[in-house]
């Protein structure tokens, strides 16, 4: 009875041993995917960053090119006032405070959209970092995965080392091969059974 047992233990072992391969190439590729997974997220940072960059620098442009606009205009106002105190004065100077009043107001709404802008640009800079800090987050619970997995496969690639050895010691026994006999004798009743 007990050596009928063998049998069914050596017509099992290959199957646990199919189970723990398929197993190690499940890991694999769970490992293979997590990398995938980290070069997209550091891709995906990178162009974030990338985009960020350009944004700023032509939110600056414009913002100098208009303060330069702004100015020119200006300076062309105040030249054509001047030009005309030769003749009306009292006008020359009703108008130089009209331009100068005009120009304040400009530049004070012109500080303000900077502000704005400047605040625009603060709450987007603090948006990216954060989403930089959640990135690197999921990068390093990919990483501990990704590790976690590798420890996994070497266990179970250890495992069936160590299960493959101790089946051909089982198979090249001596016990084993005096059985034999018995287990090929015993075949037409564990069919029987089976049915």
């Amino acid at each position: 009875m007990k050596k009928t047992g063998d049998h069914g233990d050596s017509e099992s072992s290959p199957l646990a041993l199919s189970q723990c391969l398929r197993r190690c190439d499940d890991l694999e590729s769970q490992l293979i995917n997590a990398i995938g997974e980290q070069n997209r997220i550091r891709q995906m940072l990178q162009t974030r960053l990338l985009d960020n960059q350009q944004n700023n620098e032509r939110v600056k442009n414009e913002l100098v090119a208009q303060m330069e606009l702004e100015k020119m205009n200006f300076l062309s106002q105040l030249q054509q006032v001047q030009e005309t105190a030769a003749c009306l004065k009292l006008e020359q100077e009703t108008r130089l405070q009209q331009t100068n009043q005009d120009f304040q107001e400009r530049v004070a709404a012109i500080h303000n959209q900077y502000l704005q802008i400047q605040k625009g640009l603060e709450t987007s800079l603090s948006d990216a970092t954060a989403i930089i800090a959640e990135l690197g987050e999921r990068l390093a619970a990919i990483e501990g995965s990704r590790i976690a997995l590798s420890e996994q496969i070497r266990s179970i690639k250890a495992r069936l080392h160590s299960t493959e050895g101790e089946l051909r010691a089982v198979y090249h026994s001596l016990s084993w091969r005096i059985g034999a006999p018995l287990r090929w004798l015993g075949r037409p009743f564990s069919r029987s059974r089976k049915r």
